[in-house]
């Protein structure tokens, strides 16, 4: 029975991951079936990992819409964030929505400002569910239920979600790169089509360079503030310090690093200050043309 044992065990192993990898396609036939509201909802859950009741709370304010993704959701929780496929379904959504106003409830019952029902969104997220099982061949005995949408959140932003322990205190341009960086790709469950990888990718780089940009332009034209009482200012921002301990330590940090950014752009500037300046005209003149070809690619 031992060797029975060990033999079937990576059998085993296979075929719990086949039916872990197996929830994607699932979760995607269920959002593509699902009506707007609920696209919207199921893709902020999966992309964010709050549970039904906390989405069913929050106001159309509380996600930031008008940012590039990751955009951020105002949450009492970790820094909380969801992704491409969340955003452009909240938005569609959004247009579809009677009320608009920023302190309503984002999502809401149908032609109503009442809050939605999460049984109703459980039992549509179970019947699409019930419906794909229809559509396989081999029947599997795990149906997925709403809830696991945070399971696979909590399952593939698990890196994410161990590096806030050992990060707190941070900025949101700090997590968001790390839910960039460390969560988003892992979220993201739907084919992108080669228009919209093209597009992502542009955008990368046009924020690169802009990073790059602004080291350089604060080497070269450093931006300083005229102080006009030198000691006010000092206890002015030794209050500030006193009443916001951890966010003083998350900008002593930031400037730490673009101390060090600058102080590299610095030595190269004066070890080939030509060639460098060559380099930022050509900077600036590819991003002119990545913005224009995703202008015209907007329009198309």
């Amino acid at each position: 029975m031992a060797q029975l044992h060990q033999i079937m065990k990576p059998l085993i192993g296979d075929l719990m991951t086949a039916i872990k990898s197996s929830d994607e396609e699932e979760i995607n036939y269920i959002t593509s079936k699902s009506p707007i509201r609920e696209k919207a909802f199921f893709t902020i859950m999966r992309q964010s990992g709050l549970s039904p009741n906390m989405i069913k709370q929050l106001k159309t304010s509380d996600i930031d819409l008008t940012t590039e993704t990751p955009c951020k959701i105002k949450s009492n929780t970790t820094p909380t964030f969801i992704g491409e496929e969340a955003k452009r379904y909240t938005i569609q959504y959004l247009k579809s929505k009677n009320n608009k106003a920023t302190e309503s409830l984002l999502f809401t019952l149908h032609n109503s400002n009442k809050e939605i029902n999460t049984k109703d969104v459980s039992r549509t997220f179970r019947r699409l569910a019930e419906e794909y099982e229809k559509t396989k061949i081999i029947n599997c005995k795990k149906k997925l239920k709403l809830f696991d949408l945070v399971k696979f959140y909590r399952r593939n932003a698990k890196i994410y979600l161990n590096t806030l322990k050992d990060n707190t205190g941070k900025s949101d341009d700090f997590y968001r790169k790390l839910y960039e960086e460390k969560a988003q790709p892992y979220l993201e469950t739907e084919t992108l089509t080669i228009r919209e990888i093209e597009i992502n990718q542009h955008k990368k780089e046009i924020k690169e360079l802009n990073e790059r940009l602004e080291r350089i332009e604060h080497v070269i034209f450093p931006k300083t503030r005229k102080i006009k009482n030198v000691f006010a200012e000092a206890k002015r921002i030794e209050k500030w310090i006193e009443k916001h301990p951890e966010e003083a330590k998350a900008e002593e940090e930031w400037y730490d690093e673009k101390v060090r950014q600058s102080e590299e752009v610095e030595k190269l500037l004066k070890k080939d200050p030509w060639h460098y300046a060559c380099y930022i005209v050509q900077m600036h003149d590819k991003m002119e043309a990545i913005e224009y070809m995703l202008k015209s690619k907007t329009k198309n």
